[in-house]
């Protein structure tokens, strides 16, 4: 029953959206990283209007997931810094950010708050 549920709700979200009577909101992604010479990575992201978007980064995974102060991808909640934050404007945005690549892994994450 879950399944029809599902295919069902999709495919009323699909016709309202098509008339034009229902705005789903997408969830923050990194549409994609790209090398940018041979020391930097470019980051792009698509904003939604009146959301405040911070892109985040850490150089490591530096715990399990079963520990009480990590969070269910292996990382302190506290280790993640702002690499750059999108303010809030009145209209959607396309961002692209370029990072240095100083450490061989980098992990970056996208998030949105109101």
């Amino acid at each position: 029953m879950l399944i029809i549920y599902s295919f069902l709700m999709e495919r009323l979200i699909l016709l309202a959206a098509a008339q034009g009577t229902f705005a789903f909101p997408a969830e923050p992604r990194i549409d994609r990283i790209e090398l940018f010479g041979t020391n930097a990575v470019t980051l792009h992201f698509n904003t939604e209007a009146n959301k405040t978007y911070s892109l985040q980064f850490v150089d490591s995974l530096s715990c399990g997931t079963n520990l009480p102060f990590c969070g269910s991808i292996g990382v302190p909640a506290d280790s993640w810094s702002n690499l750059f934050v999108a303010p809030n404007f009145p209209f959607s945005n396309h961002y692209v950010i370029v990072d240095t690549r100083t450490n061989a892994h980098r992990f970056y994450r996208l998030k949105v708050t109101d």
